[in-house]
């Protein structure tokens, strides 16, 4: 019992990360947190070793330092930045390109649909709702909490945790 729910920290923190980016083009940094805090529980009760633990964290502070780049670029948000290193954390070195050429065909999609998007007219009606509106403009950037999210659930079935549950 116990290790099903921490298998599913995992998928449902990243579900709200996706939900809270697309309804507040926002991650709050206590999903990150979570992630991280789910990890340093997960590993020891799955019984992975110290020297993968070690690859995970080394892992997590390569995307976060590439991450840091990107967003001092403004190529990034700070939020997916967070938690996209915080999945990593979960992914380690084994998976990780994976989700990030995933990560990038996702980003893709979701970008071209929300061109597709600001391009047609949006009925008032629906362009009164909040998040809809924030997708509509053409000021605002692309939630990519989204596709962050969705690639990870493309690689967790590959990872560690499901090796480690068989």
């Amino acid at each position: 019992m116990f290790d099903t729910a921490l298998f599913l920290i995992f998928p449902l923190i990243l579900a709200f990360a996706a939900f809270y980016d697309l309804f507040s083009y926002t991650i709050p940094n206590w999903l990150s947190y979570v992630l991280v805090a789910g990890f340093v529980v997960a590993a020891p009760a799955f019984a992975i070793g110290w020297e993968a633990v070690g690859y995970h964290f080394l892992t997590s502070f390569a995307v976060l330092a590439v991450g840091f780049g990107l967003f001092a670029f403004g190529f990034a948000g700070g939020g997916d930045v967070k938690i996209a290193s915080a999945t990593a954390l979960w992914l380690g070195p084994t998976q990780i390109m994976p989700y990030l050429v995933y990560a990038a065909l996702f980003g893709g999609v979701l970008s071209l649909f929300i061109i597709i998007l600001r391009t047609v007219p949006v009925p008032l009606a629906v362009n009164n709702i909040g998040w809809v509106s924030r997708l509509a403009n053409p000021k605002n950037g692309v939630p990519y909490g989204i596709a962050l999210s969705a690639s990870a659930f493309c690689v967790y079935p590959a990872t560690i945790w499901f090796q480690a549950l068989a």
